[in-house]
């Protein structure tokens, strides 16, 4: 199971956990909506080689199965492991082929360690914890693993009694129902699907009412079992209103079966604000342009007596990906995540009309995934009461032809499409946009040299990316748009969107034959 270790040295001790605000701040840092640590590059400081996850995961478990660890020890060590493995998720996401190559390696040694080494329940579980809080998913043998040892523990027995200790020590905690959803979604990512099930109706059985908002939350549970069973708990409680109108808001989200269920558990009918305007006083609004993988990122600030609270929505081309709400802070705390934001990506100050459209544009991107959006979506729009968020399935034609619709008469001759063709091949928002990953990987593979390279990734793999890049320079024109209506960078953006919506040969669009290029670099580079 042991693999040759490079010297990683041992983790620090933190001083204390980091609070919300911190957090808040490296993801506002991240182009990639689903990283949360790319604060630490932008602000200059180190950051580990993706080798050295590997590294401290094996070390780790050779820790856990020696037994030199105290509990002070263990934490720390668990906080250098998740910093560590969102670095290489993040060079992951970004293209890195070696950082691919890493995260492989890392499930490897942990399924290893499950069938090999005789792990406690406890490191089990905190090897799954770890995965679990860098977003992703813990390996199907380490679930079993940890199911089959809570049975053989005398003090904690079957799933079911966890169950019925967790919702005592969520209640005690005093969490609110998204903090107290948080907790038993992450603990039920511990188990296999039909143990989650158990577990759930264990909880629900109780009938604690702070469990009640939080069990709604499972309605965007990607396991449609677990969805269906915590709603059909909810169809059998009295009535309560709060509730309801979480599940009201959830309801547009969601796919035909699943609306089915939640209007089953639904006592009320309650309103959820007017068409586009919210009670709240916001601050600002913010949209970031698209970076090579599809993300973008949304910002809304509002202002309540002396303190600020931000909502960080991460968006990818699968929709919705993740949402924090922070917790209150000073204007300079606020100023410093924004700062932070825009190092990472380009941000466009927007109205809320705005940002509300691109997070409708969004859920219908989660809809046509078969992805659902997180329960803290549902967070946001409760803490800045959001009007009512359906998906809005607009084409990059549509988005664009709303765009151009602005400016009529301009730029319908060949020497002023070729001028935006030009401009939006050489602007700043589309120097990092490339493709990368298995598919670019086989067809290097085959094909030597950068030249015939980037002229197999144009003709070969481009036309079935031709909708994602129309939608690409749609989006990010509609933020830069927002940002300054004259810029001529987001007109340009918008007509090579409308070209490569409308079937222009890709050859023929200076853009694409740049993404191409660039494609190999970042091929070569990483």
């Amino acid at each position: 199971m042991s693999r040759t270790k490079k010297a990683a040295g041992a983790p620090k001790n933190k001083e204390s956990a980091p609070d919300k605000s911190a957090q808040l701040q490296e993801l506002l840092n991240s182009v990639n909506p689903e990283d949360l640590a790319a604060f630490l590059e932008a602000a200059g400081g180190a950051t580990r080689g993706p080798e050295d996850a590997a590294d401290l995961f094996d070390e780790f478990i050779s820790a856990c199965v020696e037994g030199d660890m105290d509990d002070a020890e263990r934490e720390d060590f668990s906080h250098s492991l998740i910093d560590a493995l969102v670095d290489v998720r993040i060079q992951a996401n970004g293209g890195d082929r070696a950082a691919r190559r890493e995260l492989l390696e890392i499930c490897e040694l942990v399924e290893g360690a499950v069938e090999v080494e005789d792990l406690a329940v406890d490191d089990l579980m905190l090897l799954g914890r770890v995965m679990i809080e860098a977003e992703l998913e813990a390996p199907e043998a380490l679930k079993q693993a940890v199911v089959a040892k809570l049975q053989d523990q005398p003090a904690v027995g079957a799933v079911t009694a966890l169950g019925a200790g967790l919702a005592e020590l969520v209640e005690k905690s005093g969490l609110d129902l998204f903090g107290a959803h948080e907790q038993l979604r992450k603990t039920f990512a511990l188990f296999p699907s039909e143990d989650a099930l158990r577990c759930l109706s264990e909880i629900a059985s109780i009938g604690l009412p702070v469990m009640g908002g939080a069990i709604a939350g499972f309605a965007l549970h990607k396991d449609a079992a677990l969805a269906q069973a915590a709603l059909g708990n909810l169809a059998r409680r009295a009535q309560d209103k709060s509730r309801d109108r979480l599940l009201a808001r959830m309801r547009p989200w969601l796919p035909p079966q699943r609306q089915e269920w939640v209007d089953a558990a639904m006592k009320t009918a309650p309103e959820i604000g007017g068409a586009a305007k919210t009670n709240v006083k916001l601050h600002k609004c913010y949209a970031s342009v698209c970076d090579a993988t599809g993300a973008r990122t949304l910002v809304a600030a509002k202002k309540e007596g002396a303190k600020f609270q931000a909502a960080l929505f991460m968006l990818s081309e699968k929709g919705v990906a993740n949402v924090i709400v922070s917790d209150p802070m000073s204007k300079h705390e606020l100023d410093l995540l924004l700062h932070g934001a825009s190092l990472a990506a380009h941000l466009s100050e927007v109205k809320l009309p705005l940002l509300l459209l691109i997070l409708s544009l969004a859920l219908a991107e989660n809809l046509a995934a078969g992805t659902l959006p997180p329960f803290e979506l549902a967070h946001a729009a409760e803490t800045f009461d959001f009007p009512p968020l359906a998906p809005e399935s607009s084409t990059p034609a549509e988005i664009v032809d709303r765009l151009l619709s602005e400016f009529p008469a301009t730029g319908a001759g060949q020497d002023a499409l070729a001028a935006a063709d030009a401009l939006a091949a050489a602007s700043d928002y589309t120097q990092d946009w490339f493709e990368a990953g298995p598919d670019i990987d086989d067809i290097f593979a085959k094909v030597k040299g950068k030249k015939r390279r980037a002229e197999a990734v144009l003709k070969s793999y481009l036309p079935g990316r031709r909708d994602f890049w129309a939608r690409q320079c749609a989006l990010t024109a509609l933020s830069l748009h927002a940002e300054n209506p004259v810029d001529p960078v987001w007109r340009a953006l918008a007509v090579v969107g409308r070209d490569l919506a409308a079937g222009a040969p890709l050859d023929e669009i200076p853009l694409m034959r740049i993404i191409a290029e660039q494609t190999v670099e970042n091929y070569v580079a990483s």
